[in-house]
């Protein structure tokens, strides 16, 4: 299981920069993955109507020595070009559901990844570096959030709780009108949820969220009018359903 942040990306020969919160929580058996990254701030968001840079679901796919592949099953730029698609009465665009990255050691504890993609700045595909670090998802909070690296799990001294891997998912092949994702690793959560509706032009919705041991779960970001379907507070077994609002989830994983 996974929980990391990134700390930066470098586009071609530009600078190193961050201007998102972005939290990828990666599931341990069968490497399922939800990847939000919110503008910081938000006031600083080009679109306030959707304040995420990008926010997918999917599963990683080993290819090799330090090669992953990234399979995209929801994918908030794919889903947005299709709507635009759409009210333009166009054909629905060529997608990419899938992306490959290469890893390796940056020399600080934390893992370089090099690899190509869409630049929505320059509006070409370049060459990219990202930075990203792995966190200890049972001390981690929101006031110490990027410190406290997951290598360094065995000092614990905050909550002494064991590390829960949950992941409900609603599929699509179950249902026509949602699909989506919830990951909890320790005492953080985030989901994605797609309301696939037809005439939505925001069916997306997201949440992160801590558990707070004094004060049950505390939101991070929150974003939609669909987030209070995802059921934050799931403890089940893998195979077990969760009902909210009529939208049914089921857990795929839990260790």
């Amino acid at each position: 299981m996974v929980f990391s942040t990134r700390i930066s990306i470098k586009w071609s020969d530009n600078k190193p920069s961050e201007n998102t919160s972005t939290v990828v929580m990666t599931s341990h058996k069968k490497g399922l993955f939800v990847d939000l990254r919110p503008f910081s701030p938000l006031s600083l968001a080009p679109n306030p109507d959707f304040p995420i840079d990008w926010a997918m679901t999917g599963r990683e796919e080993d290819a090799g020595p330090s090669r992953t592949i990234f399979h995209h099953l929801v994918d908030s730029k794919t889903i947005f070009k299709q709507i635009e698609a759409r009210r333009k009465g166009l054909p629905a665009p060529e997608t990419n559901d899938q992306d490959l990255g290469e890893f390796s050691d940056n020399g600080d504890g934390d893992r370089k990844e090099v690899g190509k993609m869409f630049n929505d700045k320059s509006g070409i595909i370049e060459p990219y570096i990202e930075v990203w670090r792995s966190l200890d998802s049972c001390n981690t909070t929101p006031y110490n959030f990027g410190f406290i690296r997951e290598v360094e799990k065995e000092k614990r001294t905050l909550f002494e709780v064991p590390e829960y891997c949950g992941v409900l998912q609603i599929a699509a092949s179950e249902d026509t009108e949602w699909e989506g994702m919830i990951i909890r690793l320790g005492n953080w959560i985030q989901g994605l949820v797609y309301n696939k509706r037809p005439g939505l032009q925001q069916p997306l919705s997201a949440v992160r969220a801590w558990l707070d041991p004094q004060k049950d779960w505390q939101i991070v970001f929150r974003y939609g009018k669909d987030a209070h379907v995802m059921p934050l507070n799931f403890e089940g077994l893998e195979g077990d359903r969760s009902t909210v609002d009529g939208v049914c989830w089921t857990c795929v994983e839990r260790s």
